[in-house]
């Protein structure tokens, strides 16, 4: 009992030595004092700014601290322990550095995350804003004439956001904010910002940024609120060391154009480290021809939902081939190779054992031609069937391609005991895949490569993300005078469809790349139906002619130190070294000025437009199927395909896969024969 004694008591002393002589940080340690948390920053008017947080100890005192980025100290202040926010006062361009400290009465104190801020009163040129591992380029057309901007940052892992705000000096009351006859001065609908992360943490992929937006006309009174992930813009296509996030307000115009109320106050927020990974993938599936229904969600293109949708399918996923699975081979494999998708960042809704395709879109890609084998099997009882699905955005078509490649070689394709005959069928984009993947090496057993639609020269399409060029945005002056071209399109695009015309939009189009460079790359990519990431980039036009006409056309007046679309040297040495041009089956369609389907009629036009604004007289280069110039579809200037006009009028960029007597065509006379 004695002894027991004397261990209590003995540990009661050493506990007592450790509290009063441990070092501060020891202490701070032991009792765990919370750090101030949710710090904001909201403005009051003119240069002042109210920095509020959540005390989550109550102790002595309450200091804040204003340094600058360099540590030097600016201000400091301290408040009684139940403050919980001040006013301070902000000169324009400096970047300041805040943090907020929590003080016990024994001394031991938790300093809450540092805040990083900047103001401007006036409208800048281009300016730098510096976070914790991160900076944030702001460009001119980004700053609004007659509202002061007020930037502040939190690192906080993935929820570190920079909060850009927009206000005017001057608070309003509601009655005149919604009966001010002022001008708002917001000239446009899209705010671009650079990003540079400077952290250790690196985020080199295809991906998409967290953005988080509003706008008010009083104080906390919110006419537009809402959150998404926009595409984050390449260093490779701003040819700058940002990264470019592109936020778009629609119902931000100036009060001149909607006739909204005047709009007081406007928010964006990036979650710089919120970023979604766009799906990567690429892998061959053996088929079998097989007829089952099928139950999956179709998606409901921009509107951001889903219906259930039943169809029947006429193959089901037989092995996966990417681990050399070692199937025994027939005499003869033809491969499906299918072309760009829009970007979905949840492409797997659909994935399961039954459906590898990851969603419809891929799906109903070559259902047909598997229909026709179905049906016929007396014809095909030496073939084997792959489809390669690959999710287009994540790298090059050309590396697409070598994947391809690389399974096939592992597979044994290719071997003295492999296939007899191997047949690539590409539509789009999967034409180019195909020959990029015979072109690594020369195999004699690849019987023929089929190219339907393909973008053999690639699309010009693909080179309105190279307008996202930082050079061009830093030197443009954009305008607002957009309004009316958008208008003249949709009433004459409406008039198109009723009327079963042609829609002729040149005029339009040509006032709108000049007035705004960005609204069509930045609305078409937002919507996934522009790729700015790898695989759409590969399949930019090759023609120089045609981009330089149009360059010249649109942007002579402003002295860049590089050409803004540049042609794509890849599928140029592709098709200059091609070993298998001979042996290439080309398949092409046009629209004869005017289909039923709307939004390929719209894309029709606009690029008949392009050409005629860039001045374009060679026809091939003006007529298109919606999506790729003739030219590109049948390789013009290049000797040894077979060009096969069978089903050349007026057939849309996709519709031609689903058409019967192609199907039937492409297998009786180039590979059952």
């Amino acid at each position: 009992m004695e002894k027991l004694y004397i261990a209590l008591v003995t540990a009661i002393t050493v506990g007592l030595g450790v509290f009063f002589f441990m070092p501060e940080k020891d202490f701070n340690k032991e009792f765990n004092i919370p750090e101030p948390s949710n710090i904001k920053l909201s403005f009051i008017e003119k240069n002042k700014a109210n920095l509020s947080w959540k005390n989550n100890f109550i102790g002595k005192n309450v200091i804040v601290f204003l340094d600058d980025v360099e540590g030097n100290r600016i201000a400091s202040f301290i408040l009684e322990p139940n403050v919980n926010n001040i006013d301070i006062e902000l000169k324009e361009g400096i970047d300041y550095k805040a943090y907020i400290r929590a003080i016990s009465s024994q001394g031991s104190y938790a300093d809450s995350k540092n805040i990083y801020i900047k103001f401007f009163n006036s409208q800048a040129d281009e300016a730098i804003f510096r976070g914790e591992d991160v900076e944030l380029k702001i460009y001119k057309k980004s700053f609004i004439e007659g509202f002061n901007t007020l930037i502040y940052s939190i690192e906080d892992g993935e929820n570190s956001f920079i909060d850009i705000s927009y206000f005017r000096p001057e608070n309003l009351t509601i009655l005149k904010s919604v009966t001010s006859q002022s001008t708002s001065n917001i000239k446009d609908v899209i705010f671009p910002f650079g990003i540079k992360h400077t952290g250790k943490e690196a985020f080199d992929f295809p991906k998409y940024m967290k953005v988080f937006y509003e706008n008010k006309i009083y104080r906390d009174f919110a006419i537009r609120r809402n959150e998404k992930y926009y595409p984050v813009i390449s260093k490779e296509l701003t040819r700058d060391e940002y990264e470019n996030i592109y936020p778009t307000f629609f119902e931000i115009f100036s009060e001149n154009f909607l006739n909204i109320p005047v709009i007081q106050n406007m928010k964006v927020k990036l979650f710089y480290k919120d970023y979604k990974k766009v799906p990567s993938y690429a892998e061959l599936w053996k088929q079998k021809p097989y007829q089952k229904n099928m139950t999956f969600k179709q998606d409901l293109f921009v509107i951001d939902d889903y219906i259930t949708r039943n169809e029947v399918s006429y193959r089901m996923p037989e092995k996966l081939m990417n681990n050399a699975s070692g199937v025994e081979l027939k005499d003869k494999a033809v491969i499906f190779i299918h072309g760009l998708q829009f970007v979905r960042l949840d492409q797997d809704y659909n994935n399961n054992g039954d459906f590898p395709w990851r969603y419809n879109r891929r799906f109903d890609y070559f259902n047909s031609w598997f229909e026709y084998i179905y049906k016929n099997p007396e014809k095909f009882e030496n073939f084997d069937y792959y489809e390669f699905i690959y999710d287009t955005h994540s790298m090059t078509a050309e590396e697409f391609g070598e994947q391809l490649n690389k399974i096939m070689d592992e597979n044994g394709f290719f071997d003295e005991n492999g296939y007899k005959e191997i047949y690539l069928i590409g539509h789009s984009m999967g034409g180019l895949v195909a020959r990029y993947a015979a072109n690594v090496q020369y195999r004699p057993n690849i019987e023929k490569i089929i190219t339907i639609n393909a973008v053999n020269k690639g699309s010009p399409f693909q080179n309105l993300p190279q307008l996202f060029y930082s050079e061009l945005i830093s030197n443009y002056t954009f305008s607002l005078d957009i309004v009316e071209p958008l208008y003249s399109i949709l009433t004459k695009t409406i008039n198109s469809i009723i009327d079963k015309k042609p829609l002729d939009i040149s005029t339009e189009i040509e006032t709108i790349m000049r007035k705004n460079p960005l609204l069509f790359p930045v609305l078409f990519s937002e919507y996934g139906i522009l790729d700015t990431f790898q695989g759409g980039m590969s399949i930019n036009y090759v023609n120089q002619e045609y981009l330089s006409a149009l360059e010249n056309k649109l942007y002579s007046n402003i002295p860049f130190n590089d050409s803004i679309f540049k042609i794509n040297d890849k599928i140029k040495k592709l098709n200059d070294e091609d070993m298998y041009l001979e042996k290439t089956i080309i398949f092409l369609s046009q629209i004869n000025q005017y289909t039923s389907k709307p939004h390929f009629n719209f894309t029709y036009s606009v690029l008949k437009a392009f050409s005629e604004v860039a001045g374009i007289e060679d026809e091939d280069m003006i007529n298109n199927d919606g999506a790729v110039t003739l030219d590109s579809q049948m390789l013009e200037g290049y000797e040894g395909p077979t060009i096969d006009k069978t089903f050349y009028e007026n057939t849309v960029h996709e519709d031609i896969l689903k058409n019967k007597n192609l199907i039937k065509r492409v297998f009786e006379e180039y590979i059952l024969k």
